[in-house]
């Protein structure tokens, strides 16, 4: 396997971790992400990694088969020796026999890479039909009475570099070879070899037909591929081409590559399955994450907060623009944003600055209801592909999030600016104007009144200049008041209109204050999770395709 493959792999089991749903790490429920399959990926990787790393060069090749079906006299033809004993009528391996084939001056020393395999009985054939740098193993019987022989078989399978399944013509077809071994390893192909063994038992007729059935059933399992070979020890039919296949996997030198590649495919196989991988989606509908940042806004009193500042600059405008002899009125109300801790200060520019809780209303019960619901929509949505054990809590994490996201809502809500701590410059003219026409119309009403005063005490009827046929006191003090009148009117209708100006754009900043806060605290690691399904996907089939 390649530095590259065996990258993807490791990534593919971290992101299949992830997912990974179930308590019983045994369990393995189709559709349900099974811990022990990535607990079994985790193991392979280590295994390659130390397989890589010992006796580079050697090939190690296991025979496996069941009780009578001449394996160990198989082995024995095969090394030249008589080391394993063989026996018809019951098994006679109780523990793995290496026979090591390779010249002394051999560039690496098999002995740890036995160690590591846990085989202990060996014997060195300096001189035999087998290729150097071949070591080939006897092991026990996978249908042992005794379970610690089937085990070491089970483990020893896993670990060689290249299987040869031995049958006999009686039992080709046994289920315990065929569906606890054969079909599971149909992704090994390429390291598998299958030996009908004691073909001498059939007669000529059968033969023929015997091979084509294993063919057809091996065929029908997924290992079309897998080379069949016909052998006899007795005869010695199938000996030598046994031996020169075994010496072609071990000549090329790649048979542990290989064996690792083909387990590397059947674990993505395996992950693929458990987890229920299926194929990359398109991007998830924006209606439901809509409505969820509109559920949002609604709970963090986005509205609320809109209609406080319209009211708010409406009396701003009121108390600095109205008619001044009764503009203190407005002094009289209370601010609605001050009411709400709002408004008071610009919010900090230190995002990690602590802001002071608001005072506004927090959301009734609809509104956090209709919160969660639009987060389960959203998060339904966004998790498209992904199988129901993965989704569903997928969609509760995010519910659960929803139902926290109050005070997170309130606090972005305190630290957006309401755009209140300017006044317009207009203001200042207007109120400059005030001042001139309050300052004309009391001119005027004094000259008035002094003009009053000089005929009714003094009975001096003094005759004022005139604007036409209007004394100009009585024009100063009632088109003054009138002007101011008009004015403060104005200014009313200019403060409404700026009012809703300013409601507009501290909604939209309310909006995106809220929207940023769904985005990082519900979309963010929806979308992160969709992200790491699509690679996993990509990276399984990926590897499950790879040679």
């Amino acid at each position: 396997m390649s530095a590259r493959s065996g990258g993807e792999l490791e990534r593919a089991v971290e992101l299949a971790a992830r997912f990974d749903t179930s308590q019983d790490p045994a369990a393995s429920a189709p559709g349900t992400p099974s811990s022990r399959i990535v607990h079994e990926a985790r193991e392979l990787l280590e295994r390659t990694g130390r397989r890589r790393t010992l006796a580079p060069g050697w090939t190690v090749v296991a025979l496996l088969g069941a009780t009578g079906s001449g394996k160990s006299s198989l082995f024995n033809a095969l090394t030249g020796t008589r080391a394993a004993r063989t026996s018809v009528t019951r098994p006679t391996t109780s523990e793995p026999l290496a026979a090591v084939a390779g010249p002394a001056q051999q560039c690496s020393d098999p002995a740890e890479l036995l160690d590591w395999l846990g085989v202990t009985a060996r014997l060195e054939i300096d001189d035999g039909p087998l290729a150097p740098g071949t070591i080939v193993l006897d092991l026990p019987d996978i249908d042992s009475d005794d379970p610690e022989h089937r085990r070491t078989a089970e483990a020893m399978a896993g670990l060689v570099d290249v299987l040869v399944w031995v049958l006999d013509p009686e039992k080709y077809a046994d289920g315990v070879v065929h569906h606890d071994f054969l079909v599971p390893m149909a992704t090994h192909g390429a390291v598998m070899l299958v030996v009908l063994n004691q073909v001498d038992r059939l007669s000529p007729e059968d033969r023929d037909p015997v091979m084509t059935d294993l063919r057809n059933l091996l065929e029908a399992e997924g290992l079309g591929t897998t080379e069949v070979i016909a052998a006899s020890v007795r005869t010695g039919q199938g000996v030598e081409a046994l031996g020169r296949r075994i010496g072609v996997l071990a000549g090329l030198g790649r048979a542990a590559e290989a064996r690792l590649a083909a387990d590397r495919r059947r674990t993505a196989r395996e992950l693929r399955l458990a987890l229920g991988v299926g194929e990359p989606q398109s991007a998830p509908a924006t209606g439901p994450v809509e409505e969820l940042r509109e559920a949002a806004a609604r709970a963090g009193g986005v509205e609320q907060v809109v209609r406080a500042v319209r009211r708010s600059t409406e009396l701003a405008t009121t108390r600095r623009l109205g008619w001044p002899p009764v503009r203190w009125l407005g002094r009289l109300r209370s601010d609605p944003l001050r009411l709400l801790h709002l408004g008071r200060t610009p919010p900090a520019q230190d995002p990690t600055a602590p802001v002071a809780v608001t005072s506004v209303a927090p959301p009734g019960p609809q509104a956090v209801g209709a919160l969660r619901v639009a987060a389960h929509r959203a998060a339904h949505a966004m998790t498209a592909g992904m199988p129901e054990p993965v989704r569903a809590e997928m969609v509760a994490r995010t519910c659960a999030r929803a139902e926290g996201l109050t005070p997170v809502l309130d606090e972005a809500v305190a630290r957006t600016d309401l755009g209140g701590s300017r006044e317009p410059r207009w203001w200042a003219v207007v109120d400059t104007v005030h001042l001139v026409l309050v300052l004309s119309a009391a001119v005027g009403g004094l000259w008035q009144a002094a003009l009053v005063l000089a005929r009714t005490y003094l009975l001096i009827d003094l005759d004022p200049p005139r604007w036409g046929v209007v004394p100009w006191p009585v024009v100063l003090l009632v088109g003054s008041a009138a002007a101011g009148l008009g004015l403060a009117l104005a200014c009313s209708w200019l403060a409404r209109a700026g009012a809703r100006r300013r409601a507009r754009r501290v909604e939209q900043r309310l909006r995106a204050a809220t929207d940023a806060v769904v985005e990082r605290e519900l979309e963010e690691p929806l979308r992160a999770a969709g992200a790491d399904w699509q690679e996993l996907a990509g990276l399984l089939a990926a590897l499950e395709r790879s040679g």
